[in-house]
């Protein structure tokens, strides 16, 4: 474990390197067509504060629920002014809001190894789907161990996939529940083998069939909970409904109403890259991939199509439809665990791994495992806990809170020991008072493309976020060949190999949404948060 570390941190010290030394590449924002009204969150009206004596309970069940790729500002607790989370929100109202809560990187796997781990994903190293990185290091003290060790019952029910235990997150807790376990199973040392990781991806067959939905998780987890109740447990339910592609089974034209659209939303359409839209007698596109006519076969040279604002705006609609399945969902299991009895003493966390792109800088999706997208679209997400004895309404918490803080949290409420590996921390003293916090979120990871048509290029992205700036740093390295079986120092050399280097600043007070990049006019809090974010990176 110590040289992956040293390799991982040699790579970050070369990061910095580059961004001083290589091609800094600027590129103005283009407008964003589809989006709520954006205010700044850290400007929340005072809300009622978390009582302390309400925040512990011992012995407690704990109901972690990822809605994977639910974005926070299309949230109806968060203001968003379509109906898409009526339960949610419900159930946000008895419970502690966090508005200002970010995740460590853009993707589900690294960002439940350090939901569960309370590590950043430069320290627990889990950030590939293939290779030395794919894998979490069984060394390292997860949340699922502590509670274990403390009696506990512990069983995760997602969609699979990013969350197979194959990669040793979710293999911690002692049952798993995953769609196609007889296909993962049979080559659980090569996840990289299935099928999806191909141009399949865009398929809604081959997709769906192995990013399964809460549809699948959470009645698992109601037949679950209903024999084990005998001894506290922890549970990790997850569903890829938000995901792409958007068309659902089930007709929801409720959001598409006086919308319209001639795309196939069957399939995905991504651009993983920064892209000035195009003009066409006088409408903006946007250029995106589209569907190989063989996914079996994915070329060099994908296909490609202009998608345009009534395009963006409809399938903003359909996520939306998708986002209401998920809330449906998510109230069954709630109702359940109400009717039940179970909300009485069990902690519950809802939470988004991250959001989505729809069309901001031209990037469609958050490259996933192939290449970041660090945006506040995708890094600020929704965080919900709720406490049993908690009879207080409407708190909203302004403070910066971050998921690695999730399992001291827990921990500290459990009134149980919190390991010394964990980087995070309990989130007790800014639900129950006013104190500062942190001053800073940050996101950093390494992305590999694997066996992709989409994207060829190894990419070290990581991100500083405060209430008034926010430093991008994306790095973009040439293709090299089986990069899967290379130290991360083969390719992160400045002297080896060329990178190309996106620095994005952003004045969050007065451009909340990430519009416009300020980096060349300030060149100083360039700095100043450079050296912030290589000072923490050393902390590591």
């Amino acid at each position: 474990m110590k040289q992956k570390k040293y390799i991982i941190l040699a790579a970050v010290a070369t990061l910095f390197l580059m961004a001083a030394l290589g091609v800094v590449r600027f590129r103005p924002a283009s407008d964003r067509w589809e989006s709520p009204t954006v205010s700044n969150p850290f400007a929340s009206s005072p809300s009622p504060l978390l009582k302390d004596s309400d925040f512990k309970c011992d012995h407690c069940n704990v109901v972690i629920v990822g809605m994977t790729n639910v974005r926070r500002d299309h949230m109806g607790m968060y203001g968003y002014s379509r109906d898409t989370t009526p339960n949610i929100d419900a159930f946000a109202k008895r419970s502690v809001v966090f508005e200002n809560a970010f995740t460590p990187t853009s993707w589900t796997l690294p960002v439940v190894a350090s939901i569960l781990t309370s590590l950043y994903p430069f320290q627990h190293g889990t950030m590939g789907l293939s290779g030395s990185l794919s894998h979490l290091d069984g060394r390292l003290t997860t949340l699922a161990d502590v509670l274990k060790r403390n009696g506990y019952r512990t069983a995760t029910f997602t969609g699979g996939r990013d969350l197979l235990p194959s990669f040793g997150v979710t293999s911690r807790f002692d049952e798993n529940f995953y769609p196609d376990a007889d296909l993962a199973n049979s080559a659980p040392s090569a996840p990289n083998s299935l099928p999806v990781q191909l141009g399949s991806v865009i398929s809604t067959k081959d997709l769906m069939s192995h990013y399964g939905p809460f549809g699948f998780s959470v009645p698992k987890a109601i037949e679950w909970m209903q024999g084990h109740k005998d001894k506290p447990f922890f549970t990790y339910v997850q569903g890829f409904d938000a995901h792409c592609p958007f068309a659902s089974p089930q007709k929801i034209d409720r959001f598409t109403q006086g919308l319209r659209s001639d795309l196939d939303f069957r399939n995905c359409y991504i651009n993983y890259g920064e892209a000035d839209p195009v003009e066409v007698n006088g409408k903006k596109y946007f250029t995106v991939l589209a569907p190989p006519s063989d996914p079996t076969k994915p070329g060099d040279d994908l296909p490609s199509q202009l998608i345009s604002e009534e395009d963006v705006h409809y399938m903003s609609a359909l996520y939306d439809g998708k986002i209401s399945e998920v809330d449906a969902q998510v109230g069954r299991l709630l109702d359940f665990m109400e009717k039940d009895g179970l909300l009485d003493n069990t902690i519950v966390i809802l939470l988004a791994e991250h959001g989505d792109m729809f069309g901001k800088h031209g990037r469609f999706m958050r490259g996933g495992p192939l290449r970041g997208t660090y945006y506040d679209d995708v890094l600020h997400v929704p965080l919900v806990f709720y406490f049993p004895k908690n009879s207080q309404k409407g708190i909203h918490r302004p403070q910066i809170a971050e998921l690695t803080d999730l399992a001291p949290t827990v921990l500290d409420a459990l009134s149980l020991e919190i390991p010394p590996q964990f980087a995070g921390s309990s989130l007790r003293t800014i639900a129950t008072s006013d104190a500062p916090g942190r001053g800073e979120a940050f996101a950093g990871s390494v992305f590999f493309p694997g066996i992709s048509p989409f994207f060829t290029n190894i990419t070290l992205i990581s991100a500083l976020r405060t209430p008034d700036w926010k430093l991008i740093y994306e790095n973009v390295f040439k293709p090299i060949s089986g990069l899967e079986d290379k130290p991360l120092s083969t390719f992160l050399d400045p002297r080896k190999e060329d990178v190309e280097v996106l620095t994005q600043l952003f004045d969050m007070k007065n451009d909340p949404e990430e519009l416009t990049d300020v980096s060349a006019k300030h060149a100083d809090i360039v700095e100043s948060l450079r050296r912030e974010m290589e000072e923490r990176i050393r902390q590591f």
